[in-house]
């Protein structure tokens, strides 16, 4: 009687495996655009909660967009990430702060992989944030500190005084965190969205999109970061300016690569 042979043999064997291995490498990288196109999905959710919200905000508080409320002697454009400093609430924290917004996840970008800047660590870790203080996962336009050449007196008193309904011609409000900060952080966390690179954006009319970004602006911020704070400050007012536009050569002219 001829023997009855049961399971695999090891050329099989190593036949599956090959299968599979293939598989998998054709698979995860389709699963992982998925993932990383859903995260920004929920990015983009939280900006128009927010864009819709700053509306809310300025309808009940005499049309102004909520203020940052630092002295003049800082620079703020590099931390206007700030949600709350020694229990005050400043600029996008206000939000919060008067029930506009009510989740404290809206503030907070879900492809970030900085703890800087994500939730919960950002909201809930007094070890993450310095000086008793909540960091938001998204940059906030108004300045309160002049940098000149680039950031003069008129256009931080421009930005202050904005009243909401009064913005003639749209403009980016809030966006997300977009490369380094002058927190030296590393450069590959800090810029959430990698591949493509690019930001979500909230616009003065409610509406947020997203927005593609030339490669070379992940290298340009690096540059601005690597001159400390001050540069930082100029590349975060002329980044919003590009949103503005779509036009990014005012980068290009003012941070120059090598």
């Amino acid at each position: 009687m001829k023997e009855i042979r049961y399971g695999f043999t090891l050329i099989e064997m190593l036949v599956v495996i090959a299968i599979i291995t293939l598989l998998a490498s054709l698979l995860f990288p389709a699963l992982s655009r998925i993932k990383n196109r859903a995260l920004r999905t929920v990015c983009l959710s939280n900006q128009r909660q927010i864009g819709f919200s700053l509306a809310l905000y300025a309808h009940d508080w005499e049309d102004r967009l909520p203020p940052m409320d630092y002295p003049r002697n800082h620079f703020n454009a590099s931390h206007n990430f700030y949600l709350q400093q020694s229990g005050r609430w400043l600029g996008l924290g206000r939000l919060f702060d008067t029930k506009v917004i009510e989740e404290p996840k809206h503030f907070y970008c879900p492809s970030q992989r900085s703890g800087f800047f994500s939730y919960p660590d950002a909201w809930e870790n007094p070890k993450i944030a310095p000086s008793n203080s909540r960091l938001c996962g998204y940059f906030y336009r108004i300045f309160d500190q002049s940098n000149p050449p680039v950031i003069t007196e008129v256009d931080v008193d421009e930005l202050n005084n904005l009243r909401y309904s009064n913005i003639e011609h749209m403009i980016a409000l809030t966006a997300n965190i977009f490369g380094p900060t002058w927190w030296r952080l590393e450069e590959s966390e800090t810029w959430p969205h990698r591949n493509p690179l690019g930001v979500n954006a909230a616009f003065s009319d409610g509406h947020a999109s997203w927005v593609d970004v030339p490669e070379e602006e992940y290298d340009r911020a690096i540059i601005a970061s690597d001159a400390y704070r001050y540069a930082a400050d100029d590349y975060v007012f002329l980044f919003f300016q590009a949103l503005d536009n779509g036009d990014f050569s005012i980068l290009k002219s003012t941070f120059p690569l090598p």
